[in-house]
Parts: C-alpha cells; sequence; structure tokens
C-alpha cells in the first residue's frame, strides 16, 4: 500500500477519533428526512481538503456537499441516526474510483476503532488497535445456515409490501436475517463471515456512497458481488455463490 493511503488510513482514524469524542446534542432533518449534523458536514470538509491536497485534479463527490462524480465518493458517516443515539454501529465511508472500478476504500467504523481497507486486486484488512488482519470470506456455508444482511428503506406503501414477501421468504429460505442499518459496515461485517450474504436496492447516486467502499472490501475479502433487476430497481447482492443463486430464484421473484 503507497505512502498516500497510509497516511489516509491515519488521517480517517483521527477523523473517526473526533466524531467519538464529539458527538453532537443538535442535528437538522434533510428533505429525505434523514438526519445531519455538524461533524457530518466537519469530516466531509476535512477528507475534501486531505484529498485535494494528496491527490490534486481528482474528483469528488460528498454526501453533504455533492461534487463531480467519477473520483472519490465520500459518505462522512453513514448511520448517522445510530451514530446520534449512541449506537455503535456509524462509519466514515469513502472509496476512490478509478476509470469506473474502484480502486482503494476505508470504511472506520466511529466508536469501535476499527478501520477496513481494501486496494483492489490487493486484498481487504481489518485494522484494530493492537493488530492488522486479512480478511477471508468463506464462500462454503450451507444456504440453510446462512445469514442475512438487508439495507433497504421503502418509499412508499407498495414498496412495502413487495418488500415484507421478500422478507418473508428470506425467512422461510434462510436461517436469520439482519439489517444494521450501516451498508457500509453490513458488508465489512460479512467479510468478517457475521453474514453470507448482503442484500441491497440502489436508487440513486448518492445511495452509492454508503456501498462502494464496503463493496470493494467485501469482495477482495472473496465475496461474490451480482446486481439484479427487480421491481425496477437494481439490487446488490454480495455473498456466497450459493446464497446468490437462492435470493434469484427463491426471494426476488
Amino acid at each position: 500500500m503507497n505512502n498516500q493511503y497510509n497516511l489516509l488510513i491515519e488521517f480517517v482514524k483521527g477523523l473517526a477519533d473526533h466524531a467519538k469524542n464529539n458527538v453532537p446534542k443538535s442535528f437538522s432533518a434533510k428533505e429525505n428526512n434523514e438526519l445531519v449534523s455538524e461533524v457530518d458536514s466537519y469530516i466531509e470538509s476535512k477528507l475534501r481538503t486531505f484529498i485535494e491536497t494528496n491527490f490534486p485534479n481528482e474528483k469528488i463527490w460528498g454526501e453533504e456537499n455533492g461534487g463531480e462524480e467519477g473520483g472519490w465518493l465520500i459518505d462522512p458517516i453513514d448511520g448517522t441516526r445510530h451514530y446520534l443515539f449512541g449506537i455503535p454501529l456509524s462509519s466514515i465511508s469513502l472509496v476512490r474510483i478509478q476509470n469506473d472500478e474502484s480502486v482503494f476504500a476505508i470504511v472506520a467504523n466511529i466508536m469501535t476503532n476499527e478501520i477496513f481497507v481494501a486496494e483492489k486486486g490487493k486484498g481487504a484488512k481489518l485494522i484494530s488497535e493492537s493488530s492488522v488482519n486479512d480478511l477471508k470470506f468463506n464462500q462454503e456455508v450451507p444456504v440453510n445456515e446462512t445469514i442475512v444482511s438487508w439495507d433497504h428503506v421503502m418509499k412508499d406503501s407498495s414498496e412495502a409490501e413487495w418488500a415484507a414477501k421478500c422478507y418473508q421468504r428470506s425467512l422461510e429460505t434462510f436461517s436469520r436475517t439482519r439489517m444494521l442499518g450501516s451498508g457500509a459496515l453490513s458488508l465489512c461485517y460479512l467479510g468478517r463471515n457475521y453474514f453470507q450474504i448482503f442484500i441491497k436496492s440502489i436508487r440513486k447516486t448518492k445511495e452509492k456512497a454508503d456501498i462502494f467502499g464496503g463493496l470493494l472490501i467485501a469482495q477482495e475479502a472473496g465475496a461474490t458481488f451480482e446486481i439484479v433487476r427487480y421491481q425496477e430497481m437494481d439490487f446488490y447482492l454480495v455473498g456466497t455463490s450459493n446464497a446468490i443463486d437462492t435470493v434469484k430464484s427463491r426471494v426476488l421473484i
């Protein structure tokens, strides 16, 4: 891993510590009813400055302030509600895109000091306070022992109805289902074998900022990735090959 990436990892560690120690008491709601705080804006601003200095002339898109697509994608806090209410499932997530491919990613759990990193073709790692460990995803888990992680927000009653049917099919097919409320961390924890398949609906570009980093980490850990079209929406399926085939034949039908 090159020196610029190592510097960025240390910089993100510092931002995660700042967020952990400065949880705001006030926040506001955006148009989509998601929450935003001063810490979201602070982290995005700091990351923009770092990238502009160390990776000059590269495009930057951030969840809070937009920008140009095709370079870096930043989600300063994925799981802001969790962060504000003390649930330890929120993260700083960023990914570098080159030639339409994710080439480097960092996902940092703000509350637990876990840093997940991946570089395309070089594997994925978990950096904790005391160690650095390779992530190795297990493709050999039987379908009836598979744990499913969902990440989907319903936009209306009709979508809620068919989503409920999909959840029911999952319960009938797999061992357990989970919904952590953080797509980035869900994918990282899949890489740690906490789940065997991750299912997420994608509607717009901003939702890619909170998934592409974790997606690269899961893939570099050894997970399979496929996109399936269902109900006029793209679903990202990440996990074991057997589980993905089962989702296509029994869940998203």
